[in-house]
């Protein structure tokens, strides 16, 4: 599973597969996330989930999200998130998770 860069002011925050972060941070492992009747919350990240393994769950979109990597801890590999594209996410048990398919996160228009 992949890992995000969440930018939140001038600092960089890695979080991993697990919904853990690289270094501690004000945030911590908090994203802000869009619902879709418009509703933004900074909720944590518990790590992420396959497309094929949800059902009938609400989608959220992540913001403040720059780029993603294909290495579970976040050492290497860095894309940039395509321009005009945001990640999708689900809550459950009260924390986002982040979609993927075939190993790469789901993206939606931001």
């Amino acid at each position: 599973m992949p890992s995000i860069l969440h930018g939140f002011n001038y600092l960089r925050i890695i979080i991993d597969n697990n919904g853990q972060t690289s270094s501690p941070s004000v945030t911590g492992n908090r994203v802000p996330a869009i619902s879709a009747n418009g509703q933004v919350r900074s909720m944590p990240v518990g790590g992420f989930i396959e497309i094929e393994d949800i059902s009938n769950r609400e989608c959220y979109t992540l913001q403040n999200i720059i780029g993603w990597s294909e290495d579970d801890d976040g050492i290497g590999g860095w894309h940039d998130l395509p321009k005009n594209k945001a990640l999708q996410a689900i809550m459950h048990h009260e924390k986002l998770f982040i979609l993927v398919s075939g190993g790469e996160p789901v993206f939606t228009k931001a």
